[in-house]
Formats: C-alpha cells, sequence, structure tokens
C-alpha cells in the first residue's frame, strides 16, 4: 500500500500511532500511484513528435501540410520577428560600417561554435567527442558525467542530493541555445551556409536527444522559455535557407507544439 520503507513506517507508528500513520501512508501511496502515471502517460506521449495532422489543426488548416506551412513561414516578408530577409544586404552593411569590431567578435565566436567550443559562464570548454557535429546535451561539462534522463518531476532526487553528477548551471546555458542567435548572425554577415547548417543539425539532435518531458533540461521553465526565444530568433535569422527547410523546419514546429503542452501541463 506504501511506498515507505518499512523502517519509516515503524518511525511513523511510534511518533503519531497507528491511525494517523496509517493515514500518511495512504496519501504517500496515492501520491505515488499518480506520480507514476503522469509518468507512464509522458513516456508514451511525450516520446511522439505531433503529428503533421495535429500541427495543421491548431493552425485551423490553412495549409495542406507542414511543409507548406514551413515554406510559409519561411519566406513571408512580413511580420517579421526582428527584420526580413529583404533587408540582409542593407542591414549586413550598415552593421559592417558602424560595427567592425562587434561583427569580427561575432564571427569569431561563429567559428568557435561551429568546431564545439562554447563559453559557459565565462570559461571555454572544447565538446568535441569522436565524429559528433553537435554537443553531448546531458554531459555536465565540468565533471564529465552525465545527468539521468529520468521523468523530470523524479529530478529532484538528482538536483538536491549528493548524488548530483555536478553544477547544472553550465550545462543549463548550452541548452538554452543562445548561440544560435550568434550562428544566425554569422550567416546574415557571410551569407555562408554552414552557420546555419550547424544551428539546424544542432536544433534537430537535441528535440531527439530531449524527449518531452525527460532529464535535466525541462525541470525549469524559465530554461524552457529561453530556448524558445533563441529558437525563434534563429528561425528569424536561418529559416530563409535551405539548412532549415524542410527537415528543421519540420522538427522545429513538432518541437513546439511538444513545449506547448508541457507548459500547459505544468
Amino acid at each position: 500500500m506504501s511506498s515507505y520503507p518499512i523502517s519509516r513506517l515503524f518511525e511513523l507508528v511510534r511518533r503519531d500511532g497507528p491511525k494517523e500513520a496509517l493515514s500518511k501512508a495512504q496519501r504517500k501511496a496515492a501520491a505515488d500511484a499518480a506520480l507514476y502515471g503522469r509518468e507512464i502517460r509522458w513516456r508514451i506521449a511525450g516520446r511522439r513528435l505531433p503529428s503533421e495532422h495535429e500541427i495543421l489543426k491548431q493552425t485551423g488548416n490553412r495549409w495542406r501540410c507542414l511543409a507548406d506551412l514551413v515554406a510559409h513561414m519561411a519566406c513571408k516578408e512580413s511580420p517579421a520577428l526582428l527584420f526580413s530577409a529583404a533587408d540582409r544586404e542593407g542591414r549586413t552593411a550598415a552593421w559592417q560600417e558602424a560595427y567592425p569590431n562587434s561583427v569580427e567578435r561575432t564571427l569569431r565566436e561563429a567559428k568557435q561554435i561551429r568546431s564545439l567550443k562554447f563559453e559557459l559562464m565565462g570559461t571555454t570548454y572544447d565538446l568535441r567527442e569522436g565524429d559528433r557535429a553537435h554537443p553531448d546535451w546531458h554531459l555536465d561539462v565540468a565533471s564529465g558525467c552525465h545527468w539521468p534522463t529520468d521523468y523530470v518531476e523524479r529530478i529532484d532526487r538528482w538536483m538536491w542530493s549528493d548524488r548530483k553528477p555536478g553544477d547544472y548551471r553550465p550545462l543549463w546555458e548550452l541548452n538554452r541555445h543562445q548561440y544560435f542567435v550568434i550562428l544566425g548572425k554569422a550567416y546574415w554577415l557571410t551569407g555562408d551556409e554552414s552557420y546555419a547548417e550547424t544551428c539546424a543539425e544542432h536544433l534537430v539532435s537535441w528535440t531527439r536527444d530531449n524527449p518531452c518531458p525527460f532529464g535535466v533540461n525541462w525541470y525549469s521553465p524559465l530554461e524552457i522559455g529561453l530556448r524558445l526565444v533563441a529558437w525563434g530568433l534563429a528561425w528569424n535569422t536561418c529559416a530563409i535557407r535551405r539548412a532549415f527547410a524542410p527537415s528543421p523546419g519540420r522538427c522545429l514546429w513538432q518541437a513546439l507544439t511538444s513545449k506547448r503542452a508541457i507548459c500547459v501541463s505544468t
């Protein structure tokens, strides 16, 4: 009936009496059963990206297929999040003239990111590993240990205990994907599609390796929100290139729908 250890149950009986101990054990068992039910539901639903039909239904079925929606979002000139693709040449020339040092720094940082070198909380980490084209999204960069991909409501047992694999803050900073903005800026400044391709590859690998809502990268709603902002900016700067269509663009929209589901449920 109860998920309490026997020793803990005996302690409750001695301290609170049999009746109160039984009541607490029943409440604990009910809470554990509810948690287990939520985990099973997400293991079934969360690891499956939303189908085209489900996404298109949320848009009022205005498009025949998801590829048409991706193409529309990539090519539309307005309303743009920051600026449209038609402004690229003029804005790039203005940036290079007004902020040459900033442009140089952006391109230097983008080249490092493309080779999987990241500055996280003031420290530069080389995350290259074999032929991997993207970071290990669950690796604690300082300790070299991996965070478990447990159901998000069970992550507490790692976050605040001696079993914690390491400092989660650098890992979260990497998984915010704020460096997508640097890659997008580098693409706009140079026209080099490898920057957009790197951004797209990292996006696809993240959605594959971080099923909703499992792992430490789903633990904080704030982190989810910051990642969504980065994805929106990446789309605004990179979607006009073939690197983001059709597969990464499709993956982005499916992942956005998953994030909406977990945000609504919490």
